[in-house]
Parts: structure tokens; C-alpha cells; sequence
């Protein structure tokens, strides 16, 4: 009985010690200087099982590669910087589906190690890029929802009782606005750590990392 007493402050203590789920807004290297941010699509270009970051600008387009301490710009040596501006890109499986801004579309396909080549059959038109996801966030079975408003991104957690309760300010999913209203919406592992993260676009990326801890009490 007094082992027991003495271990349940240690079991509280334990039980009290997660840190509240939250999302860590965390710079990407582009889209903080001048240059504007047109797209964004997370991709594993590399096929190491991390999410790297193609993005469409004014000027190319370019790759992050996922690595411990960030995102590296790896766009030399992909052929990426002979594409050209870019309006708009949207995933296709490992192929990449891009417009102009003339208009055109293209496809360019993945070679598999990290380049691709202009190639196969363009779409029609582009599919409209997600501007809400339903996501797992808190990891407990039930399906959260994100969406864009305005230059910020709004999160409701699903609760027990099935409800979406809007948790965006306790998650600080509002502490770093987009430069202009957000048009694209992505939920991704970007860091690696199993929890799904969000990736926004709207004149620069917003990433917001997800830490996995449990979701606040309603």
C-alpha cells in the first residue's frame, strides 16, 4: 500500500507531463524575402521516405529536399530550373502536372531519382487545388478538419461525441499568416515523425508542425 502511495504522484506526474497538442509555425527558406510563392505541392521526390517541397515562383520552379535540419534547396541537377515560371502544379501520382503562364499545361514526369522530364499526356486542366483536409491531427481515430480563411489556417478537432470543436487558437494554428489569402491546403508528414503537419501556400509556405501531443480538453 505505501509502494503504491508513493508511486501515484509519480503516475500523475507522468500523466501531466505531455505537452498540449499544438502546431508549430516553421519557416521554409522561400517566400520570406521578395519572392513570391505561386504553388506548392509535398512530394517525396527522393524516394527516402521524407516530404520535400516542390514550388512554383514568379521565375522557376524549385525542390527542398527534407533533411534534419530543414528544407535544402536542391533545385540544381533536377532540371527544374530549365522548366521555367510556373503558375500552378498540382501531384499526380510521382509526376508533376504544371501551368504555364500562358496557359499551357504539362505534364512532367518522374524519373524516379529525383529529376523529371517534360513528357506523357497533359491534363485537360488542372484539378482545383485543396483549399480543406480532413486528417487524422491528434492521432486518435477520428478525422480533424483544417481549412483556409483568409491569410490563416482554421482547426477544428473531432471530439468523442463526433462533434468538430474549433481548437485554432489553443493550437496556435493562427501564429504565422500567410502573405496572401491562402489558396492551397496540404496535410503531410513533413518532419518525420509520424504526425501529420499542415502545409499552406499564399504568397510564401506556412508550415505548421504538428508535435503529437494530446488535444486540449472540451
Amino acid at each position: 500500500m505505501r509502494a503504491m502511495r508513493r508511486a501515484l504522484p509519480l503516475l500523475l506526474l507522468a500523466a501531466c507531463s505531455h505537452a498540449p497538442l499544438a502546431l508549430h509555425p516553421t519557416p521554409v527558406p522561400i517566400g520570406y524575402d521578395n519572392e513570391d510563392v505561386l504553388d506548392v505541392v509535398p512530394l517525396d521526390v527522393d524516394r527516402d521516405g521524407d516530404t520535400d517541397l516542390v514550388v512554383a515562383t514568379p521565375t522557376q520552379l524549385r525542390y527542398f529536399a527534407r533533411q534534419a535540419a530543414g528544407w535544402i534547396d536542391e533545385t540544381p541537377g533536377t532540371a527544374l530550373d530549365k522548366v521555367g515560371p510556373v503558375l500552378a502544379l498540382r501531384p499526380d501520382g510521382a509526376d508533376l502536372l504544371i501551368e504555364r503562364p500562358d496557359g499551357s499545361l504539362a505534364r512532367l514526369v518522374s524519373s524516379g531519382i529525383g529529376t523529371w522530364h517534360e513528357g506523357g499526356v497533359a491534363p485537360d486542366r488542372l484539378p482545383d487545388p485543396p483549399r480543406a483536409v480532413d486528417a487524422d491531427l491528434d492521432r486518435d481515430g477520428r478525422p480533424d478538419h483544417a481549412e483556409l480563411d483568409g491569410r490563416r489556417v482554421r482547426v477544428a478537432l473531432r471530439g468523442a461525441d463526433g462533434a468538430l470543436h474549433d481548437e485554432t487558437a489553443a493550437l496556435g494554428a493562427d501564429a504565422l499568416p500567410l502573405r496572401g489569402d491562402g489558396h492551397a491546403l496540404y496535410a503531410a508528414d513533413l518532419d518525420g515523425d509520424g504526425d501529420l503537419d499542415l502545409l499552406a501556400v499564399g504568397g510564401r509556405i506556412m508550415a505548421l508542425l504538428n508535435n503529437g501531443g494530446p488535444a486540449p480538453a472540451h
